[in-house]
């Protein structure tokens, strides 16, 4: 029996990341289960549990360069998300709850350059890839497919180049989630980049695993109340790099919008990893707006609740790529918090072109908010819909497709 191999960020609370492996492992569920021709292992950068938060366990990714770990004909894929932009230093920062330990590495790169940490940190990982999430199947002595699903290069680092090139020309399958990312590849692999296929990230038939009944009763007792009220609200997300000088003004904004628009406001924190870190300003502006009845904050992690509460939703306002995925799985308008984040206004350019109003300001973000609810076409936007999940559904056969395929 060969294996499947998903490997991801699912070792840290990042919400997107924790998603990839339950898609996959359900839509590959009779090849897993039923056929019983395939077992599936999860892989991270480290060992980790977060399945109390609805995630997988992960073994670390060192172990799968052991002797034996793998045989011919197994298969590892890449996940997801911003895969091919990443390197080992930003992601050891992601993982390492040690503020000091980050510290020093921030000084080191300033001192040394962030291509020589990185190098330290992956001798240190014991592992053989260049890149977190960009393996060359040449690195195992078994002969291994390697697959990319729908992964993100926003921002590929030129360092990387020469590393990721050979890799990926070594891929036996490639898609990407936006026209950028695939632009950003033919200047790598020039003589691949037509194999390299664009489809929508595969989240997006969420909302066909995950009935919105369903995530109701995955939730807290304290959000199905919520929710149970049948007050329309709407879903504010933001991180720490982007809110963390806003604290006064979106407190400000939250009492307004709320006259405004007459919606009640949930404050949900959607990736708390090191990076990330969403509840740290949205607590701050929860304290600052002096804790309004008509503002909720989501006490528990956990990933079921954040999808369940943008399903319900009336809007999506946030700087989180999978908050806006989720809102548009779910047929809910959503608006970017911002128009600096690459990957979340190139995928919202590349799959939603019809949309004129992507993102706001803070200025006006309850005459935004307000005008992107009057406006929207739940009609059209579900035909989009139904458009998209047909591409995901497509990705995901070609992958099933690629895995049955001996090994050459």
């Amino acid at each position: 029996m060969n294996k499947i191999v998903l490997l991801g960020a699912f070792d840290r609370f990042n919400y997107g990341d924790l998603l990839f492996p339950l898609i996959l492992e359900n839509y590959l569920h009779d090849m897993l289960i039923n056929g019983k021709k395939y077992t599936v292992e999860y892989y991270g950068l480290i060992e980790s549990d977060l399945s109390l938060k609805g995630g997988k366990p992960t073994k670390k990714l060192s172990s799968l360069f052991r002797e034996n770990e793998l045989k011919n004909g197994d298969t590892i894929i890449m996940v997801g998300g911003e895969m091919l932009g990443a390197t080992w230093y930003r992601m050891k920062l992601s993982l390492q709850a040690n503020n000091v330990i980050n510290y020093t590495y921030k000084i080191a790169s300033k001192l040394i350059g962030e291509p020589r940490v990185s190098k330290y940190i992956r001798k240190r990982m014991k592992v053989k890839n260049d890149m977190p999430w960009v393996i060359d199947p040449n690195s195992f002595t078994p002969s291994v497919k390697v697959i990319y699903n729908t992964v993100g290069g926003s921002k590929i680092k030129q360092t990387n180049r020469q590393y990721l090139s050979r890799a990926l020309a070594n891929a036996s399958f490639i898609s990407v989630r936006d026209n950028t990312t695939k632009g950003n590849l033919g200047n790598i692999i020039d003589s691949k980049i037509d194999d390299v296929n664009v489809y929508p990230d595969s989240a997006l038939i969420m909302s066909d695993i995950f009935s919105k009944e369903l995530l109701l009763e995955k939730s807290t007792k304290a959000t199905s109340t919520w929710i149970k009220r049948e007050k329309p609200y709407l879903v504010f997300q933001v991180n720490k790099h982007i809110g963390k000088d806003k604290i006064d003004i979106l407190a400000e904004k939250l009492h307004k919008i709320h006259e405004y628009t007459n919606l009640d406001i949930v404050l949900l924190p959607i990736g708390t990893a090191a990076n990330h870190e969403d509840h740290i300003p949205l607590m701050s502006i929860k304290t600052k707006a002096n804790n309004a009845k008509f503002i909720y904050l989501p006490s528990e992690e956990n990933i079921y609740e954040i999808m369940c509460l943008i399903a319900h939703a009336k809007i999506y306002v946030g700087t989180s790529l999978h908050g806006a995925i989720t809102s548009l799985s779910y047929n809910i308008p959503h608006l970017a918090f911002t128009d600096k984040i690459t990957k979340l206004i190139e995928f919202i350019k590349t799959w939603e072109q019809g949309e004129e109003l992507i993102y706001t300001d803070t200025q006006n973000m309850e005459i935004n908010i307000k005008r992107k609810i009057d406006c929207f076409n739940y009609e059209k936007s579900n035909t989009l819909l139904k458009e998209l999940k047909n591409k995901v559904y497509m990705n995901l056969e070609q992958i099933k497709k690629v895995i049955e395929q001996d090994t050459k």
